[in-house]
């Protein structure tokens, strides 16, 4: 099959920014993107046409407290659009009983977050929380379809209802000598779904954490 996207974005923004005494600081913004999206392919003209626009906001509130630490706020709203790959209805073949075919009803998802950090020196601390409508879920783990008297499982690209995540990442350097520096990173995750499987609610969650660290050593400490 043949098929093609064609997706025009136009956008128009300002922002600002205020420093009141020194201390507090305000940055804001404003973004709006109108998006004109056509999905065509040699079977049908118009697989998907869609034109609407959306208005994204930013704000930034950030305070500088005794001894150079700051503490800030913030607030964004993004859009995700679905890719060629998840609307294009074309056929995958992974095996002779797995397929995967894109979804011209998927939709673009919406995303708010809030975040609060707090600065200290070269120690870092932040908080952030994550709501989604419609996220979009990868293929992998989408099952479409499931045809039991062929044995053959379709794939393909869906909508969440939403998604929610909330993630939390420290950082904290640690100086042994003047030859010997470390930084250690710990960051954790998670995440809550709503969606639906066969017409069920499906509630899923999930949680993850990393670690990382970093020894610098200099050769010649006496620089």
């Amino acid at each position: 099959s043949h098929n093609a996207l064609n997706e025009d974005i136009g956008a128009a923004y300002t922002s600002f920014m205020i420093d009141l005494r020194n201390k507090w600081s305000i940055t804001a913004g404003v973004r709006y993107e109108y998006t004109d999206s056509k999905l065509s392919s040699n079977i049908a003209a118009d697989n998907m046409k869609r034109k609407y626009g959306e208005v994204f906001p930013t704000l930034l509130l950030s305070k500088r407290t005794k001894g150079d630490n700051i503490v800030s706020l913030s607030y964004s709203r993004r859009i995700n659009r679905p890719t060629f790959n998840d609307l294009a209805p074309f056929t995958i073949f992974f095996d002779p009983k797995t397929f995967y075919s894109g979804n011209p009803a998927l939709q673009p998802s919406l995303a708010h977050t809030v975040q609060t950090g707090y600065i200290a020196k070269r120690y870092s601390f932040t908080i952030s929380y994550t709501y989604e409508e419609n996220a979009i879920a990868n293929y992998y783990f989408q099952t479409r379809k499931i045809d039991t008297v062929a044995n053959i499982l379709y794939l393909s690209s869906k909508n969440f209802n939403y998604a929610q995540n909330l993630t939390t990442s420290l950082s904290v350097p640690i100086t042994v000598t003047n030859w010997w520096n470390m930084q250690y990173n710990i960051s954790s995750s998670r995440r809550w779904i709503s969606a639906k499987f066969e017409d069920q609610p499906l509630n899923l969650q999930s949680f993850d954490y990393s670690f990382g660290a970093v020894q610098h050593f200099c050769a010649n400490s006496h620089h």
